[in-house]
């Protein structure tokens, strides 16, 4: 049962609070360089892909929601891309994928 106190839960929100600020903070900048040095299409936009542990952790249902909301005022295309349950094959098989389509970031966790 999920359990909003518990000592674990509390170390996932600093690690996904310290994520979600690393992409605020470092983003922008990066993003805009990179979209005003491009000034072209849609599909020359930069593309970021996140790829948490699994999917069924409920914070990541909240922090998926707001950097889409950022990754949209950015211009920047942002992937979630994850299994529901934690599998570490999953996760490499994923990373892969992402490598071989030359996305310009990955954020995993």
């Amino acid at each position: 049962m999920f359990n909003l106190y518990s000592r674990k839960n509390n170390a996932n929100k600093v690690l996904i609070f310290a994520i979600l600020l690393m992409i605020i903070i470092i983003f922008p900048a990066a993003a805009e360089a990179e979209i005003s040095s491009k000034n072209t299409a849609d599909s020359d936009k930069m593309t970021i892909a996140f790829v948490p542990r699994s999917l069924e952790n409920p914070i990541f249902l909240d922090a998926f929601e707001h950097s889409q909301k950022k990754a949209v005022d950015l211009g920047v295309n942002l992937e979630w891309l994850g299994s529901f349950s934690f599998d570490s094959e999953e996760q490499i098989k994923i990373i892969d994928s992402l490598i071989e389509r030359k996305v310009d970031g990955m954020i995993i966790s």
